[in-house]
């Protein structure tokens, strides 16, 4: 009789687990979703020094963002121009504004290459503040320089929500 008792001890608890762990939440995360836009970028007085035949110029840059998302993304760049004339370049921004009928912060990361009449790269986002907490995504973007000290582009971005 001992040994049914642990055998139904077992079946007992291997029947509990499964029972429990509908009981934690859970997680999830709302329908992958994609989208496009446009931006414009201003950029703020730039530092310049050269390097091995390279000029690396950093700079603050704002950009103004429409489309499956809208609003400001506030923050800094590092270009480095080669002495080919191409240029590749990365930066970080906080992004204030919207997706969808959600709102909030999030933080931008990107990066690209070109030269400095047009570029194209791709850039993430994530760490979601607000409406956009959880809010992942990962897009890419092409864009020329206005003529104004700044650049005019279009992006896709594709992203989701964790719940």
């Amino acid at each position: 009789m001992g040994d049914e008792k642990r055998i139904v001890k077992k079946i007992n608890a291997l029947l509990i687990i499964p029972l429990a762990l509908l009981l934690l939440p859970g997680a999830y995360a709302t329908r992958p979703s994609s989208g496009s836009g446009t931006f414009t970028a201003t950029n703020g007085a730039p530092t310049a020094r050269s390097a091995g035949g390279n000029m690396i110029i950093t700079h603050s840059v704002m950009f103004t963002i429409t489309g499956a998302i809208a609003g400001t993304c506030k923050g800094q760049e590092r270009d480095v121009v080669h002495a080919d004339g191409t240029l590749e370049f990365h930066g970080m921004c906080t992004f204030t504004g919207s997706a969808g009928e959600k709102s909030g912060t999030t933080i931008d990361l990107y990066n690209g290459r070109g030269t400095m009449a047009s570029f194209a790269g791709r850039f993430v986002v994530g760490h979601g503040t607000g409406g956009l907490e959880g809010f992942h995504g990962v897009g890419t973007f092409k864009a020329s320089a206005n003529g104004e000290g700044g650049n005019t582009g279009t992006y896709t971005l594709q992203w989701h929500i964790d719940h």
